[in-house]
């Protein structure tokens, strides 16, 4: 089976078939996968990938995007995204036009992936991770400040420099899970996690509320 690398620009994934608008060295196939349909049959693909492209791409493509993704992604099939976290500043350099969260994958692969399937093919997005890549030095910083990295990415800003999410494709029409995995992992040391957090959706507990107002009433404003 296929692998694709989508916008792959100078860095192409080993043993993937680059695909980008702009010719280079590294490109196999010229498209231009924001309006274009990807030059691959149905149901030919195992696994799409795409690191930091679908950031460049209007909001208002984006669903064709992921309709080409997963028409040519076999059952059972991965479709694997990297873009920047909108928490944190790296989101808004310049040529980035779309600002990407965790409640995006969540809506179409977990909470609301029955409506979603409709717009692709029938098939369902299975979201089974989402993996929040960290630097090292804010990673220590978290620790030192004694802060629960689990609380840290879910309530503050500039924690997630990236964010990666792990798209199963599903043609069975069987429902599939509730909830997905969430990890950590180093900046660019994208397929080893160093911690394993609560399962998503992450949903206030007590405990937390109790955290939050605690952290409130430890601070003046």
């Amino acid at each position: 089976m296929r692998k694709l690398d989508i916008g792959c620009g100078k860095a192409k994934r080993s043993q993937f078939i680059g695909v980008d608008m702009i010719e280079g060295p590294e490109v196999d196939v010229l498209c231009d996968i924001s309006s274009d349909r990807l030059p691959f049959d149905d149901l030919s693909v195992d696994h799409v990938y795409s690191a930091h492209s679908i950031e460049h791409i209007a909001q208002d493509r984006l669903l064709h995007v992921f309709q080409e993704m997963t028409r040519v992604s076999a059952h059972g099939g991965l479709i694997e995204l990297w873009h920047p976290h909108v928490s944190h500043s790296d989101a808004f350099v310049f040529g980035h036009i779309n600002y990407l969260s965790e409640a995006l994958y969540d809506h179409l692969g977990c909470s609301h992936r029955a409506f979603w399937a409709q717009g692709f093919g029938g098939a369902q997005w299975i979201l089974e991770e989402v993996r929040y890549g960290i630097d090292q030095f804010v990673l220590e910083d978290v620790q030192e400040a004694g802060i629960d990295i689990d609380f840290a990415v879910s309530y503050f800003r500039e924690i997630i420099k990236e964010l990666g999410a792990f798209i199963r494709v599903d043609r069975s029409g069987v429902p599939g899970p509730s909830q997905y995995r969430r990890s950590v992992c180093v900046m660019w040391n994208r397929t080893d996690t160093i911690r394993q957090l609560t399962d998503g959706p992450r949903r206030r507990s007590l405990s937390t509320a109790r955290r939050i107002a605690q952290l409130s009433s430890d601070r003046s404003f």
